[in-house]
């Protein structure tokens, strides 16, 4: 104990020091040495001495302004002092306005140009000044324009904080001319952008000397470290000597190791080698063949006992594989050697070659799978749903969660072949069956074809459909149906291009085909398609022609290519998106 103190302790030592030192080192390495810079940005003075007059004179000269122009009077509390007269300044920079001013204006007006005269350039002298505003005071009170500002705090951009917007009214129109804006960055963010530069500096610095006071420190005990293991170094000669020979006497007890590990008996040659050490514990050749028994069977001898004896069972698989007596792997087998790979390495060699032929056999079946399911698919194609429902059914035995099996037996699901397909330009109602109600929805009635206008009953006619004929019949209705202009009274069989009408609000186009020796219905407008059929029919549908068919209790819609028509999904027909409910 003594001596594996004497060796850990000094290395300890500097590992813990190493760690820190490496800690600081990397602190300074990885730290961002980059000094922000001042963000190219606008002050007020730029903002309001400079852009603001430009903006306002051309936007005045765009908008052909002459005459009078209200100064601004009041501001937000909460502008920077000065504001109003920089504005009034500002906008008094068109020449072709006159600023009507007080004389108590106009003092504040003539200090504020004496302090930004540097800003704006020359202009007109003193005295013209004077005379200029004196005029303008005499001037009488006809205004043709006044001006509005709002100031605003917040962030307008990455870097600007405040906003000005002036906006120019016509008085005599009572409109609003045009406005203008811009943005700054307040004095505040600015010195806080210098102050972050300072502490940036400060802690790049702070960073910087301690990394090299750590490399110092780091150096120093190394050596010192070093030379202490040197001295360990040469009294360990010593008593290696010593200890050869003694060691001599055990070498043939030893020697037995590697036959135990070859057998698999990975405990007993533990214990022998554990036994041989308790007597040469610097042995390094023995503590290297015990140090490579336990990273061989991954620290648990028992567990690689273990997965010795499962790697002999899995290689007498491999070698009947291509026999008839080759045994199915089964997955619990593959789970259990998978756990006990860590712990014999020629375990993982045997374990991937049967995985693979496991993995070969169950893709085999999922091309199969995936085989019948595009067959199923081109027997719907075909409209051959009989058949589409036997290999469904077959194939769901082998893998019932497939979700491609799963939509496939819903889409072949019987159901009557009723349906709605509404879009955002078009409604189409495909009706199957022998009568069909017209009316208008609410929460309380909902008819086979529903109309949202209040002039059309709740029930208002109704459609029989009587093999090769459609008789209409009215309902009572409070505003009446008419076929071809005339009121309806009891029932009458529409005829191809007769005219239906709903109360004189919806007109209705019928037209009468014929598939398959059996006639369908039309009853088309511009925004909606009501086809009545028993087994198929021909109709137009975002300009283009389908065909609809019901075959076996399946629906199914074709133009280029044939789509099941079932409840809770969207189609795409022609571009169009329709989302499909059951009538």
């Amino acid at each position: 104990m003594n001596r594996k103190f004497l060796y850990a302790v000094p290395i300890t030592v500097l590992l813990i020091i190493l760690i820190v030192v490496s800690s600081i080192i990397n602190q300074y390495n990885n730290a961002d040495k980059n000094i922000p810079g001042i963000p190219p940005h606008t002050t007020y003075n730029e903002a309001i001495k400079e852009k603001l007059p430009t903006l306002v004179t051309e936007e005045a000269y765009n908008n052909n302004c002459s005459g009078y122009i209200i100064p601004l009077q009041n501001i937000e509390k909460s502008a920077p002092n000065g504001l109003l007269e920089d504005i009034n300044l500002a906008i008094s920079n068109y020449p072709e306005w006159t600023l009507l001013v007080t004389s108590e204006e106009k003092k504040d007006m003539m200090s504020r140009w004496e302090s930004t005269i540097e800003t704006w350039g020359p202009m007109l002298s003193g005295k013209e000044i004077e005379e200029y505003l004196e005029t303008q005071s005499a001037v009488a009170r006809k205004t043709n324009y006044s001006i509005e500002v709002e100031y605003s705090e917040g962030d307008y951009s990455e870097v600007a904080t405040r906003r000005i917007l002036v906006r120019v009214n016509d008085e005599l129109r009572h409109t609003r001319l045009f406005e203008v804006s811009v943005s700054y960055t307040d004095n505040e963010t600015i010195s806080a952008w210098k102050e972050e530069r300072i502490q940036k500096k400060e802690r790049i610095n702070n960073l910087k000397n301690r990394a090299e006071t750590a490399r110092i420190t780091f150096f120093s005990t190394s050596a010192a470290v070093g030379l202490y293991y040197f001295i360990l170094l040469l009294i360990a000669v010593k008593n290696k000597m010593i200890n050869n020979k003694i060691k001599k006497s055990y070498l043939q007890q030893i020697n037995k190791r590697e036959d135990l590990v070859n057998e698999g008996h990975y405990r007993a040659a533990l214990e022998l080698a554990d036994r041989y050490l308790h007597h040469f514990t610097n042995d390094t050749e023995i503590k290297a063949f015990r140090d490579r028994l336990l990273i061989f069977t991954g620290g648990d001898p028992k567990k690689a006992e273990e997965a010795y004896l499962e790697a002999l069972k899995l290689k007498s698989y491999l070698e009947n594989e291509q026999t008839d007596n080759f045994i199915k792997v089964q997955p619990d087998e593959l789970e259990r050697s998978a756990d006990l790979i860590p712990y014999n390495p020629h375990l993982k060699d045997v374990h991937n070659k049967l995985e693979k032929i496991e993995q070969n056999r169950i893709k085999k079946e999922e091309d199969e799978i995936r085989n019948n399911i595009e067959f199923v698919y081109s027997l719907i194609r075909d409209c051959n749903i009989a058949k589409a429902r036997e290999i469904l059914e077959e194939i769901k035995e082998k893998d019932s969660n497939n979700p491609n099996i799963i939509q496939l037996e819903k889409m072949l699901t019987r159901r009557d072949g009723n349906f709605s397909l509404i879009s955002s330009n078009q409604s189409v109602y495909l009706v199957e069956k022998n009568t069909v109600i017209f009316g208008r929805e609410d929460e309380e009635d909902s008819p086979d074809i529903p109309f949202e206008t209040s002039r059309v009953s709740r029930e208002h006619l109704k459609l029989y459909h009587l093999g090769n004929r459609l008789e209409v019949e009215d309902l009572n209705s409070a505003n009446g149906t008419f076929v071809n202009g005339r009121k309806l009274e009891g029932k009458k069989v529409l005829q191809n291009g007769d005219t239906l009408n709903l109360a004189k609000v919806i007109d209705l186009y019928v037209s009468v085909g014929e598939e398959e020796n059996r006639d369908y219905y039309i009853l088309q407008s511009n925004r909606m398609a009501v086809c009545i059929y028993s087994n198929t029919a021909s109709l137009t549908i975002a300009n283009t022609i389908y065909k609809v068919f019901y075959i076996d209790g399946v629906t199914l819609i074709q133009n280029e290519d044939i789509q099941v028509i079932m409840p809770n999904v969207t189609i795409i027909l022609r571009g169009e998106t329709y989302q499909v409910e059951e009538l």
